[in-house]
């Protein structure tokens, strides 16, 4: 979204049932839950964002879990081209651009701030030599699958066991 310095309601793509579950940014600044509310589509700021200020949103789904995020850290040199001046190389490979979280000295960087081909994060201008950079690569995790161990008797279905998937010995 972008601000216009007078609107503060803006309408999410999807219903989000708690504000717990959404991290706000306004100018790459995070935004604390404080600073606004949240009911179904409509997140509400306080006070509204000025004009032409940039406002992302993400929205943390609770029954996503897993080990999903990946986490490359970069001291960047302050070369205006290549490996660490304006590159970097990640571990893995994104999904798109939009599994990626780019942090400069701790400050959000917009996806318009940079590119990812293949494992090569590409920098528009070169961050000073010094700066962390930080990238957040989000990867497809399992949805709604159980940790080990943690299934009861009540939450099998009556009759999904057969005698044909209980191994010999298996059952005292």
């Amino acid at each position: 979204f972008t601000g216009n310095g007078s609107a503060t309601a803006f309408t999410l793509s999807q219903s989000i049932s708690n504000e717990d579950n959404l991290i706000v940014f306004e100018e790459g600044i995070y935004q604390n839950k404080a600073d606004y509310t949240l009911s179904g589509t409509t997140l509400t700021f306080d006070e509204a964002p000025a004009n032409g200020r940039k406002i992302t949103v993400f929205s943390v789904k609770a029954a996503v879990s897993g080990n999903n995020l990946n986490h490359d850290q970069f001291t960047c040199n302050g070369n205006s081209s290549g490996n660490l001046g304006t590159e970097f190389t990640l571990s893995i490979t994104p999904v798109s651009e939009n599994n990626t979280q780019v942090f400069l000295d701790g400050v959000y960087q917009q996806k318009t701030d940079y590119s990812v081909s293949g494992t090569t994060l590409t920098m528009d201008t070169a961050p000073a030599s010094g700066a962390i950079l930080e990238v957040m690569t989000f990867t497809q995790t399992d949805i709604n699958v159980p940790v080990d161990n943690t299934i009861t008797t009540a939450k099998i279905v009556d009759d999904a066991v057969t005698s044909a998937k209980i191994a010999d010995d298996a059952v005292g």
